[in-house]
């Protein structure tokens, strides 16, 4: 009876303790040192870092999250023990060795969005997928696409959508090593008006990162090309 009542009371802490942790959209950042931190602005900046807590985080955009903690400078941590939890090499929260997962929550994580990275594009040119790229400013990215921009040719894609979303929020970036690439830019441009609704000041292939949301009323989809440059990844385009 004894041992039962101890085991009701440790699942209970458990349970208690996985619905308190909140969930979070963000980018994935990993520091020149290789550890791991989750950037909630996009910018690169540690002002945007989780810290001192535990987040369900949806990393590869599979609907599933997993949880991590980070440190007080925001350091994803690794195969260690915390608050009494343990986590293993890839920093997810473990029970008895087995990775603790959730059903993401959709709106939680994407603030009441759809990512569109997870549809099929209506229509692309010169447009591929990557699990793992790295910005220009040393940023790694998970799970986005890629638009390889030239002089030559027009890279774009475009998704369709209904006209129940108002507003789309994109972060995007040169990708690295282009050091010897042409200035740039990224425009969106509305399916339904056909109006460009952002164009990008110039781009140089070492420019940072740039997120920026913008208003799309009465859209049923997005245009998003690369105009010149060089190759652009993309880590957020989700609409709301």
């Amino acid at each position: 009876m004894i041992r039962k009542s101890f085991l009701t009371a440790a699942l209970s802490a458990v349970l208690v303790f996985a619905l308190s942790i909140p969930a979070f959209a963000g980018v994935w950042t990993r520091g020149n040192d290789g550890i791991w931190h989750y950037d909630t602005l996009g910018r690169g900046t540690r002002d945007g870092f989780l810290k001192n807590q535990w987040a369900w985080l949806d990393g590869n955009q599979d609907g599933i999250s997993e949880c991590y903690y980070f440190d007080a400078d925001g350091n994803m941590l690794a195969s260690t023990m915390i608050q009494g939890f343990s986590v293993n090499a890839d920093g997810q929260w473990t029970v008895n060795g087995v990775v603790q997962r959730r059903q993401a929550d959709v709106p939680a994580v994407e603030t009441r969005g759809v990512s569109l990275l997870r549809c099929e594009p209506f229509q692309s040119n010169y447009f591929s997928r990557f699990e793992t790229a790295s910005s220009a400013s040393g940023l790694s990215w998970k799970n986005g696409i890629r638009l390889s921009g030239d002089l030559d040719r027009a890279a774009f894609v475009s998704y369709r959508f209904d006209k129940t979303y108002d507003t789309l929020t994109i972060t995007f970036s040169p990708e690295a090593g282009q050091s010897d690439g042409q200035n740039g830019r990224v425009s969106v441009t509305g399916l339904t008006s056909g109006k460009s609704l952002y164009r990008s000041d110039k781009l140089l292939p070492t420019s940072d990162p740039v997120n920026i949301t913008i208003r799309i009323p009465n859209e049923e989809g997005i245009r998003i090309n690369a105009i010149r440059g060089c190759d652009y990844i993309f880590r957020t385009i989700t609409v709301r």
